[in-house]
């Protein structure tokens, strides 16, 4: 999550809305974030192994 970007949402949701529950604010700042463009490192895409890789990585080390 980029630091920055989080401290400074927090700073200004603290400033709108005072009165909202720790919850929601945490929301209001995840929301905003996806909104940016900002995926969470568990949503991210995986690449596809190439043959080369999948090669070394799973048939390589079965072979006798």
């Amino acid at each position: 999550m980029p630091k920055f970007l989080e401290k400074k949402l927090r700073k200004e949701v603290n400033e709108k809305h005072p009165n909202w529950s720790e919850e929601r604010k945490d929301a209001y700042v995840y929301g905003t974030l996806r909104d940016t463009g900002w995926v969470p490192s568990t949503q991210k895409k995986h690449r596809k192994l190439t043959a080369d890789q999948y090669y070394k990585r799973y048939v390589k080390k079965h072979e006798k």
